[in-house]
């Protein structure tokens, strides 16, 4: 039984870093393609 809730805490845990990273990658690609689209205002509102 405490072996299950184990497994059970670890699947949650590796969820949360999934979308941890997950939200953390959309963010850089959504940065990259800003800065891409306007080089010419590139640190004005960073």
């Amino acid at each position: 039984r405490q072996a299950k809730d184990e497994v059970r805490f670890e699947s949650y845990t590796a969820k949360i870093l999934y979308a941890a990273l997950f939200h953390f990658l959309s963010n850089i690609i959504k940065f990259e393609n800003t800065r891409k689209r306007c080089p010419s205002s590139s640190g004005v509102n960073a």
